[in-house]
């Protein structure tokens, strides 16, 4: 009616790059260099793939187009468009602007259509070239990659060259002395071979010679040094002899006195003085402090028989602290080496010197306890097991509550035998003496205690275990 379209889908199609490009005839691949690749794989496939993605929308943008316009025009058909019966209502004048209007809004559409395609193709050509961009990335890496090879490859070429030319020329010369060979008397090379075999046999015969000759050099070398050891030894003894002999005719008083004092040494050192040495009977001094007596028949110990006692003259000197105590640990001592049955003399000194060392360290502990709280020492003895333990009770003052107690550690043998190693079977017990107490507080507070105490860590330990319970109770 106004003679206007907005889209004539029947318009022809220019003519597309492919349609100018005459056809050309497949080429072989063999004669593809690979930069054609290298771009094809970068731009070309790239295109191709977004254009028959483009393709399959447009065709798909168009059938639906022509779905949609056959339905607008039976509407059409049916029903007069508004805009259609305002165009027949106008006079003339109101025609044209109408029809300059819709020309108005005709060149708008399709300017707006144009920027969309043209922001499209800008869009589309910026991924293209993102691509591009890789891929010239990739290709330049390549490029110096091949540089840097070609450059380590132009440095080997040269030696390989010339290593090839020496070689060529070695193949050259053998191949002439092949040839010069060959055209030698046969018989007289054969005669020849014969005689280098019989000489490598003789050879290999003696080379076995030497190797039984070399063996045998290696056995006498080693029997050499043997015999140099063994004669070192027969001298070493036969000096020790003749010192011995030496000391024996031509010692002197100076001699003697020496080594009584290297006697005398090694005895305080160990704190032990023998004193008597008879086939019945061994002596023997510990500590100065004890003395100890084992009966012997040639010379082997009686252990039933052996008796343990303090020295008079160290009774009567220094003033016993526990007295209850020692008494308990001299008659502990005969009872434990009774109960050992040692088989020799140098067992039951090693036994006697283990105990009496615990014995001391327990004493210490005592002696500690004792200068802030006053301590009994209690044997303990069953007709079963005499000496089998004894307690040390502190009897231990709580001033806030007006409340006694008295704290006892219990030393069974395996404990104050072995001290401080059995330092984990040591027990304690309570018992108030009066006042309100609270006496499982005071077990617990002693038993956190002796819980942190070790072997290699527990001075002052019985002393350190009553205060802290002192302090938690009182």
């Amino acid at each position: 009616m106004t003679g206007i379209r907005f889209m004539d889908l029947s318009a022809p199609r220019r003519s597309t790059y492919a349609s100018q490009i005459p056809s050309r005839q497949p080429r072989n691949p063999s004669e593809i260099p690979l930069a054609e690749y290298a771009v094809a794989m970068a731009i070309d496939i790239p295109q191709l793939v977004l254009y028959s993605r483009v393709a399959r929308d447009l065709e798909g943008w168009i059938e639906q187009s022509k779905v949609e316009f056959r339905q607008a025009e039976e509407e059409a058909a049916k029903v007069t468009p508004l805009l259609f019966a305002e165009y027949l209502r106008t006079d003339e004048e109101g025609q044209k602007d109408l029809t300059r209007q819709l020309k108005l809004i005709r060149t708008n559409v399709r300017l707006e259509a144009k920027s969309d395609w043209y922001g499209w193709k800008l869009q589309w050509l910026d991924s293209l070239k993102y691509g591009t961009q890789a891929a010239l990335t990739n290709l330049q890496n390549d490029a110096k990659a091949l540089e840097n090879l070609k450059a380590k490859t132009d440095e080997i070429v040269p030696d390989l060259e010339r290593e090839y030319n020496e070689i060529v020329r070695e193949l050259q010369a053998e191949q002439q002395e092949v040839a010069e060979i060959e055209q030698c008397d046969q018989d007289y090379l054969n005669e020849l071979k014969n005689s280098i075999a019989e000489q490598n046999v003789e050879v290999e015969s003696l080379r076995a010679e030497v190797k039984e000759a070399n063996d045998q050099l290696h056995w006498l070398e080693e029997r050499l040094e043997n015999v140099v050891l063994q004669k070192q030894e027969a001298t070493s003894a036969i000096a020790e002899a003749n010192r011995r002999l030496h000391i024996q005719t031509n010692s002197t008083g100076v001699e003697v006195i020496r080594l009584r004092n290297e006697l005398q040494a090694l005895e305080d050192l160990h704190m032990f003085h023998i004193s008597k040495v008879q086939p019945d009977l061994f002596e023997f001094t510990y500590a100065s402090a004890y003395h100890i007596t084992i009966p012997c028949q040639d010379y082997l110990p009686l252990v039933d028989s052996v008796d343990i006692s303090r020295l008079p003259e160290l009774c009567t000197k220094y003033k016993d602290e526990f007295p209850v105590l020692t008494n308990f640990l001299l008659s502990a001592a005969k009872e434990y080496i009774r109960d050992s049955k040692a088989s020799s003399i140098r067992r039951i000194i090693q036994r006697l010197a283990d105990f009496w060392t615990s014995a001391t360290q327990i004493r210490a502990q005592i002696r500690q306890l004792s200068i802030k709280y006053p301590v009994t020492i209690e044997a303990r003895e069953t007709p079963k097991k005499p000496f089998s333990e004894f307690s040390a009770r502190a009897m231990v003052l709580f001033p806030a509550k007006k409340a006694k107690a008295y704290i006892s550690f219990v030393f069974d043998l395996d404990t104050f035998s072995r001290w401080p190693a059995s330092i984990g079977s040591l027990r304690w017990e309570i018992r108030k003496g009066y006042g309100k107490i609270d006496e499982q507080a005071i077990l617990e507070a002693i038993t956190q205690r002796m819980e942190q105490v070790t072997p290699s860590e527990n001075y002052a330990c019985l002393i350190d275990a009553c205060i802290e319970a002192q302090e938690i109770c009182g």
